[in-house]
């Protein structure tokens, strides 16, 4: 939760055509703001990860991501999933150091998805 004073970096993303796009490729470690377009005129799904893992690395047991693997972390996802075709929504969360992989999928197709990374600096 934000406390009073404290500012957001602000990365707007926006998905098209099956790929996602940013405005930064790297964020301050501390709060980050992922304000998030869909305009792929679809109903999506996305999820923010820690990992080091590259997005085809990432594990996936019965349909979803394996978060029980150590090298995966679920930071943030949507507030309401899916979200709508031509919607808007943010995820907000303070970024340690490190590596972070913006996941976006057709909803029940987690294995047909896009994919965005970030580094924090400190």
């Amino acid at each position: 939760m934000k406390q009073q004073g404290e500012l957001y970096s602000t990365i707007d993303v926006n998905v098209v055509d099956g790929k996602i796009t940013a405005t930064y490729d790297k964020a301050d470690a501390g709060p980050v703001s992922f304000n998030i377009h869909n305009g792929s005129g679809e109903p999506l799904d996305m999820v923010l990860l820690k990992t080091d893992l590259p997005a085809t690395q990432i594990p996936i047991k019965e349909g979803k991501i394996d978060l029980s693997n150590q090298d995966v972390t679920e930071v943030g996802r949507l507030a309401t999933s899916p979200m709508v075709a031509n919607g808007e929504e943010t995820i907000m969360h303070t970024l340690e150091p490190g590596n972070y992989l913006l996941l976006t999928y057709a909803p029940g197709h987690i294995d047909t998805g896009a994919s965005r990374g970030w580094g924090t600096t400190y």
